[in-house]
């Protein structure tokens, strides 16, 4: 698809975020034509998210901007989150083990959508969201602690 289509899909009313967002890397596997020197886009590619917070925010925070973006269909990537990539990748998995995102691949791109459960946060505020990412992650860990202390206690 060419950048007018890439727009009309994700409803974005100015060229010079999209060209912005190329120059950043926020938007993979835009190519250019070699014939027209046009961008191409990836059928599934997305707008990229915009984090509301500092990159000086809080853990929690990052991650209910994770979630927040795979509800609103947003691409998110390191680049968007301003971290490496191990620390992108440990928040990413925290949220898949707690079942608020899952990682899919197409054309050769990851991206990360939203679940059943995530799903449920649609239409909430973010302070919402927050709360119960917060809720997800500690039974999460509490479901592992546990676990792991009956299989101390069994041997």
């Amino acid at each position: 698809m060419d950048i007018k289509e890439f727009m009309e899909r994700t409803n974005v009313s100015k060229m010079k975020y999209v060209e912005k967002w190329i120059e950043m890397k926020y938007i993979p596997g835009v190519t250019r034509d070699k014939k027209t020197g046009e961008w191409v886009f990836p059928e599934s590619a997305r707008r990229p998210y915009k984090p509301r917070h500092k990159v000086t925010a809080d853990a929690m925070t990052i991650r209910a901007s994770m979630v927040n973006a795979c509800i609103k269909r947003c691409h998110i990537s390191k680049e968007i989150f301003k971290m490496s990539q191990g620390e992108f990748e440990a928040y990413v998995k925290e949220l898949v083990v707690a079942g608020l995102i899952r990682i899919r691949t197409e054309n050769g791109i990851i991206y990360y959508d939203s679940t059943i459960k995530s799903n449920e946060y649609k239409g909430k505020s973010f302070r919402f969201i927050k709360k119960n990412v917060i809720n997800c992650i500690g039974e999460v860990v509490g479901s592992i602690s546990y676990g792991a202390m009956k299989a101390l206690c069994d041997n």
